[in-house]
């Protein structure tokens, strides 16, 4: 499978990228969600578009909100540990290979179903 490739080798980065996403938000990768919720609110204060004229001020904000996005969700955060992948990439993901990144038993099982009876 093409995607299981690409994941394991998003994988392999990880480590580097899970640096990355906590530096956006100045936290640790072992940061508690409280710590990374505090975070995610003093950056987002201090680089929102309406408070920060700097021309790097939407950018900021934009990845700001993707760190806690994805370091904010359980789930999402449980993903991104595994896989390396950010809250985008992994929406991303499910829109171009299914639901939660798997095999969902009932979708499948309904669309044989519907096919079966002749609709779509």
């Amino acid at each position: 499978m093409t995607c299981t490739v690409s994941y394991l080798a998003s994988s392999v980065a990880s480590n580097m990228a899970r640096a990355l996403i906590a530096d956006v938000l100045g936290v640790t990768s072992a940061a508690s969600e409280k710590e990374i919720k505090r975070a995610f609110l003093l950056k987002a204060k201090q680089y929102h578009p309406d408070v920060n004229s700097a021309k790097d001020a939407p950018k900021m904000f934009s990845q700001i909100n993707e760190a806690y996005e994805t370091l904010g969700n359980p789930e999402k955060r449980r993903l991104y540990d595994a896989t390396g992948m950010t809250s985008n990439e992994q929406q991303n993901a499910d829109q171009q290979h299914g639901e939660n990144l798997g095999f969902n038993p009932f979708s499948y099982a309904f669309s044989a179903f519907s096919k079966k009876s002749g609709k779509a």
